[in-house]
């Protein structure tokens, strides 16, 4: 007791300090390391702590506790958060990188596997790789992280870009989730091991499973933030309780993630489901209090388990066994996500012009979704907690070996990477000047607002060039179609006031005006 007492004060007290640390990055502009960077710097430091304390004995990752606990409050802030007109808007990219882009990257990665571990100079005879390895190992180095990019690629400047970003970074997570599921599922759990050969019907059971697992997902989230906008609706008791629809939103969120993991079928497609909707139908006939406290308190604690899971990684390098690791073959899995990324992003868009499909992306923009979906980060490193093989310590030091190369090297060349291809990042830095000089109180709070709302969309307007903002493009027949019909028929069941999804930008958005 004495000890975990000891573990949960060094957490905290280097929360403490990753807030603070998060502070002065932003506020001293410091460029040369990144947040997670120094989160995982943080959990050396309190790992080498924690190994004095505990006179050796060190301190080990637990997948339950990261899927159970940690990992869930980041999912419910991502989809309860999210700006959903920027989203919808730009669907058809998130749908096209962070889906199709992500099968993509799997299928190279496994194909490039395979591959590597059948040379005798990289890998010995007895930690040969099988087929259901190179596939789950592939699923985990298929999870992007894009945090660094989306910290550079500010919405404010670059409203479309940020929300591909941000958009496929959840998708290229859930799918990769979902892979990963469905290759333990099918390999594993039914104990058919590596004795499955590839063949077609290997891929239609794969993609099968992968169908009845997104499925079911999705339906169960769904129907749980569905029922509590029609509690909420219907009892206009809470209203006047904030504290209590802000637990019931929180609870039903939790019992999504739980009753699909229970089911054996994907928590995090579910929560991330729940919060979407909830954002939308159950957050109209909630109170404005709860509307706000809600929003902020999500987004809270997706932040702290964010940096909680990196200052984790930092504690797991110290206490790792490194005796399977293989620098040669890490290497070459680097450069395999150089590979499954390119032709992740690139040759999906090379399909579009073949058959003569408009593709409105520049090559610039482009460029900086592929470099920032190089990093590898919580996800990859979760999953890698979870592989069942022979081979599990390999697989887990390879999966250390990348997560660790993209985070220290990629997310601190990212910002080297975008000036070079002419992503002006001068622009957010004006604005944001510009903030603190017209402080409230220095020529009167509405005089500040008023320039500063002036000055800005000056600004933007020299920015948006190539990025024009999706409230002012055209929605698409299907857009069209979603939007008769949830005004139609969904709206007035579960909604309150007239609101429309595909141009809806959440809550968040009025705490920052």
């Amino acid at each position: 007791m004495a000890m975990l007492v000891a573990e949960t004060f060094f957490i905290t007290i280097l929360l403490i300090i990753s807030l603070f640390a998060a502070l002065l990055i932003e506020k001293k502009k410091i460029k040369h390391i990144h947040e997670s960077a120094l989160f995982i710097f943080l959990g050396l430091l309190a790992s080498w702590l924690l190994n004095v304390f505990k006179k050796g004995e060190g301190s080990k990752f637990d997948p339950e506790i990261f899927f159970t606990i940690i990992l869930p409050p980041i999912i419910l802030a991502a989809g309860y958060t999210l700006k959903k007109g920027n989203f919808f808007h730009n669907f058809k990219f998130i749908a096209l990188f962070g889906g199709f882009g992500t099968l993509i990257a799997f299928v190279t990665l496994s194909f490039l596997a395979k591959v590597f571990s059948q040379f005798d100079w990289i890998i010995d005879a007895e930690h040969k790789l099988s087929l259901p390895d190179c596939m789950m190992l592939a699923c985990i180095l298929s999870s992007t992280d894009t945090v660094a990019a989306l910290s550079l690629v500010k919405a404010e400047v670059y409203p479309k870009l940020n929300a591909i970003l941000f958009g496929e970074g959840i998708v290229n997570d859930a799918v990769s989730i979902l892979l990963f599921r469905t290759i333990k599922t099918f390999f594993v759990d039914r104990n058919t091991g590596g004795s499955v050969s590839f063949s077609f019907q290997m891929i239609l059971s794969i993609g099968g499973e992968f169908v009845y697992l997104s499925f079911f997902s999705l339906l169960i989230g769904i129907s749980l933030a569905l029922v509590l906008s029609l509690i909420f609706k219907n009892v206009k008791d809470f209203a006047e309780k904030p504290k209590l629809e802000t637990c019931l939103i929180l609870l039903f969120s939790y019992a999504s993630y739980l009753v699909a993991e229970s089911l054996h079928l994907s928590g995090i497609i579910s929560l991330f489901s729940c919060g979407l909707v909830m954002s939308h139908y159950t957050i109209q006939n909630i109170s404005e209090d709860s509307q706000k406290g809600t929003t902020l308190v999500f987004d809270a604690f997706g932040y702290l388990a964010e940096n909680f899971v990196f200052i984790y990684l930092g504690i797991t390098l110290v206490n790792f066994d490194y005796s399977e690791f293989k620098i040669g073959f890490t290497l070459l899995m680097i450069l395999s996500v150089f590979i499954a990324r390119f032709l992740a992003i690139f040759l999906p868009p090379a399909l579009f012009y073949i058959v003569r499909i408009e593709m409105d992306l520049t090559l610039k923009e482009m460029k900086i979704i592929w470099y920032s979906g190089l990093v590898r980060g919580a996800i990859s490193f979760g999953l890698g907690w979870l592989v069942v093989s022979p081979n599990v310590l390999m697989l887990q030091s390879t999966t250390l070996g990348v997560v660790i190369f993209t985070i220290f090297v990629l997310t601190n060349l990212l910002e080297a990477f975008a000036k070079k291809i002419g992503l002006d990042q001068n622009i957010y830095t004006e604005i944001t000047d510009i903030r603190n000089l017209l402080m409230p109180g220095t020529l009167g709070d509405d005089v500040s607002r008023e320039h500063e709302a002036r000055i800005k969309q000056s600004i933007q307007m020299k920015a948006i060039t190539d990025h024009s903002p999706p409230k002012d493009s055209k929605p698409s027949m299907i857009q069209k179609a979603f939007n008769s019909f949830e005004s139609k028929y969904v709206q007035p069941i579960f909604g309150n006031n007239k609101r429309d999804l595909m141009n809806d930008e959440t809550t968040l958005e009025s705490l920052d005006q």
